[in-house]
Order: structure tokens, then sequence, then C-alpha cells
């Protein structure tokens, strides 16, 4: 991203950014500011998983809290969003 604009600096030490040149007060000045930020900086990563359990296991809650607490532990250290979803597999999902 690339962009231009102006900081209108009051002798009283505030500052405002404006996109296009403006009028300034008698205690005001404009600097003129270049600004280049990569990219990557807006874009947030999205990390998918697909997990499978077998139709002849029950799952117990601890399988459950594991989950969560992976859930948890891969968003703390991305800052990603996580989203995990359990589905029940059916008969004619697993022909294919």
């Amino acid at each position: 991203m690339r962009t231009t604009g102006y900081l209108v600096i009051s002798n009283k030490g505030s500052v405002r950014f404006v996109k296009g040149r403006v009028g300034t007060a008698y205690n005001e000045i404009l600097v003129r500011v270049g600004i280049e930020i990569p990219d990557q900086f807006f874009q947030k990563p999205v990390i998918s998983a697909n997990i499978t359990v077998d139709k002849n296991l029950l799952p117990k809650d601890e399988d459950f809290s594991l989950i969560i607490n992976t859930k948890e532990l891969i968003e703390q250290s991305t800052g990603a969003k996580i989203d995990f979803t359990l589905k029940r597999i059916d008969e004619e999902e697993e022909k294919q």
C-alpha cells in the first residue's frame, strides 16, 4: 500500500493526517508525507484443519479439550483465528 497525504501540525503539538491539501489555521503548518507499507501487513493468515474420527470410536471429553487446547495454542502463537468443526462422516462419504 502506498499513499501520500499531509500532516497538519499546530504549534500546540496536535497532529492529524489528511489525504488532500487543506487550508490551515494561523497556528498550523502542512507537511507532505509519503507512506509505503508492504501489503503483507494487511493480510491475515488462515489456517485450515480437517480432523477425521473413526465412526467406531466414541470421543471422550478429554479428546475435545485437547482439540480446544491445540486451537488456543495455535491462535496465541500465530495471532490467527482458528475454527474447528466436528462433523459425523456419513457412510456415503466413506465410499468416495
